[in-house]
């Protein structure tokens, strides 16, 4: 069976696929970012349920699973995917938060954040399980520590 794609299409404009993986069950997930027609992306992850197998192609049926930013109206991607031997999936990527300097300031500087999320059922609900205040660039995650 061939799988290949070149564009992370959704119900909304598209972007680059960042990370692809397939669950146990033949499960495919795509994780990106999508611009609902705001100036702000929306964190998102599709998913692909085999429908049907005609002559070696596989054909899948996609859903959005996960749309969500970390603060409304601000940016937010997933880059990353991981499915463990259990079949619980980990999305990462970063979100940016509003951050006001003073109380009685209207400077809004927004800051990025690593975001972790979690779904334990396929994909069908997520938690965000961890948001880290560091640049993506020297941020890791290992799932198996």
């Amino acid at each position: 069976t061939s799988f290949s794609f070149s564009s992370f299409s959704g119900p909304r404009f598209s972007s680059p696929a960042n990370g692809l993986a397939v669950d146990s069950l033949g499960n495919v997930f795509v994780v990106g970012k999508v611009w609902p027609g705001t100036e702000s992306s929306h964190w998102t992850v599709r998913k692909g349920v085999r429908s049907q197998s005609h002559d070696g192609v596989l054909t899948l049926d996609w859903k959005t699973v996960d749309d969500f930013q970390l603060d409304p109206e601000q940016d937010s991607s997933s880059t990353a995917i991981y499915i463990d031997p259990s079949n619980t999936i980990y999305a990462i990527g970063t979100g940016r938060l509003k951050t006001v300097y003073s109380p009685n300031s209207s400077d809004i500087n927004p800051k990025s954040m690593g975001v972790i999320r979690k779904s334990t059922d396929a994909g069908e609900t997520w938690n965000t399980i961890s948001t880290i205040g560091t640049p993506m660039s020297s941020f890791a995650f290992n799932p198996l520590e």
